[in-house]
């Protein structure tokens, strides 16, 4: 497929503010547990989800099981996100 920008970014870009990470061989998650549903989203955070942006998993317990070892997988986690922590 061709593209607008087949030399890339002169100046980098940010995508939702985040810088754009062109090289990383693993998947991306995400991980959110508001109600308040980003534009586009038609279904609530929850664990049966794939993760992405706009089906994001529920908890970063679940995303980090769906991590491979080795394959530089990221977890994002949404602003809002709350979660309660308990001595290991």
């Amino acid at each position: 497929m061709a593209s607008n920008f087949p030399n890339g970014f002169a100046q980098g870009v940010t995508i939702r503010g985040l810088p754009l990470q062109q090289l990383h061989p693993g998947s991306v998650f995400w991980v959110s547990n508001t109600t308040v549903l980003p534009d586009g989203a038609d279904i609530s955070p929850s664990d049966g989800n794939d993760g992405s942006f706009l089906r994001p998993f529920k908890t970063i317990d679940y995303a980090i099981g769906q991590c491979k070892a080795n394959r530089g997988d990221v977890i994002l986690v949404a602003p809002g996100y709350t979660q309660t922590l308990a001595n290991a």
